[in-house]
C-alpha cells in the first residue's frame, strides 16, 4: 500500500497498528522522510549526512524538524508524531536493555569474587594441612581471577618460604638471621662488678674450647621469642602495608621484630616504610 501526501512525494509501504501506522523498518521511515523534505532543501542535505555517516537517530531528527514547517498537513503530522513515538520507545528499550546488562555484569562480577575469596581461604587451610599442591593450585586461581587482590600473594609467599632449603634466599640461614652488631655486642656483654665478665659469659668460656672463638649465645625461649607469632605479626603487617595501612603495617612489624629478630623479611619490611616516610 502506497499512499501520496502531495505529488511527487511518495510514502513507503507502513504496517498498520493498534496506535496508528507504523513504519516497516526505520530505513524505510527515513526515505519517507527525506523525500517529504524536498520541500525543505535545508533540513535534507543534513539528513543525507547524518545517515551516510551511519547517525540514523541524528538524520530521523534532522528530516522531522524539515517537516514541522508545514504543521498544516494532517498526515505529515501524523507521521512527525509515529516518529518521535517510535524514538522515544526505542531509547527507552536500549535504556532498559543497558541496564539490565550492567546489573548481571554486576552480580555475576560479586559472585565471582565471593568464590574467589573463599578459594583463598580454603588455599590458607590446605597450607596449614600441609597440602601445598592444593593450596598452590587454589592461590593460583585466584591469581587468575583476582590478579590485584593481596590474598593469592601472601599465600604464595608463604609457600615459597615453608618450602625453600635452608640456605635459600627465601629462607635466610642462621648465620644471616642473627648478626649482632658492635655496640650491641658491647651492651650485651655487662662487666661485672670487680672488672671481670658476668658469670653468664665465664660459664660459656669454660664450656667452649680453647681453639674456637667465643660466640655470643643464643637467647633463650624464655626471652620473649615467638617465631610462630612474629611470622604472624609479620603477614599481618605485610597485608597492611598492600593495602595503604602504614601506621598499622609498622606496628605490626614492630612488634613482629620483637617477638623474633632474626625474622629478616619483617625487618626489611620496617625498613622499607622507615625509607617510605610516615603517612
Amino acid at each position: 500500500m502506497t499512499c501520496s501526501v502531495r505529488p511527487g512525494v511518495l510514502i513507503a509501504p507502513l504496517k498498520p497498528g493498534t496506535a496508528g501506522l507504523r513504519p516497516a523498518r526505520p530505513g524505510v521511515l527515513l526515505v519517507v522522510l527525506l523525500a517529504a523534505s524536498v520541500r525543505a532543501q535545508g533540513a535534507l542535505e543534513p539528513a543525507q549526512r547524518l545517515y551516510i555517516e551511519g547517525n540514523l537517530r541524528g538524520a530521523l531528527l534532522v528530516a522531522v524538524e524539515g517537516l514541522s514547517e508545514s504543521p498544516g498537513d494532517a498526515a505529515l503530522a501524523r507521521l512527525q508524531r509515529l516518529v518521535l513515538d517510535d524514538m522515544l520507545e526505542a531509547e527507552r528499550t536500549r535504556l532498559a536493555d543497558t541496564g539490565e546488562t550492567l546489573r548481571r555484569r554486576s552480580e555475576d562480577r560479586a559472585v565471582e569474587v565471593s568464590n574467589a575469596l573463599d578459594k583463598c581461604r580454603r588455599g590458607n587451610l590446605a597450607a596449614s594441612a600441609g597440602d601445598r599442591e592444593w593450596a598452590r593450585t587454589l592461590y593460583t586461581w585466584v591469581r587468575d581471577t583476582l590478579p590485584n587482590h593481596p590474598c593469592w600473594r601472601i599465600g604464595l609467599a608463604n609457600l615459597k618460604d615453608a618450602t625453600a632449603p635452608p640456605d635459600s634466599p627465601h629462607r635466610p640461614s642462621a648465620s644471616r638471621r642473627f648478626k649482632p652488631r658492635k655496640s650491641q655486642l658491647n651492651s650485651r656483654r655487662p662487666e661485672s662488678s670487680h672488672g671481670g665478665s658476668s658469670p653468664r659469659h665465664a660459664a660459656v668460656r669454660q664450656i667452649s674450647p680453647v681453639s674456637e672463638p667465643v660466640q655470643e649465645p643464643r637467647a633463650p625461649a624464655s626471652h620473649g621469642r615467638d617465631p610462630a607469632a612474629a611470622h604472624r605479626a609479620y603477614l599481618s603487617g605485610l597485608s597492611d602495608y598492600l593495602h595503604g595501612r602504614k601506621v598499622r603495617a609498622r606496628a605490626s612489624l614492630k612488634a613482629a621484630v620483637r617477638l623474633d629478630p632474626s625474622h629478616a623479611r619483617a625487618a626489611n619490611l620496617l625498613k622499607r616504610l622507615g625509607r617510605e616516610g610516615k603517612p
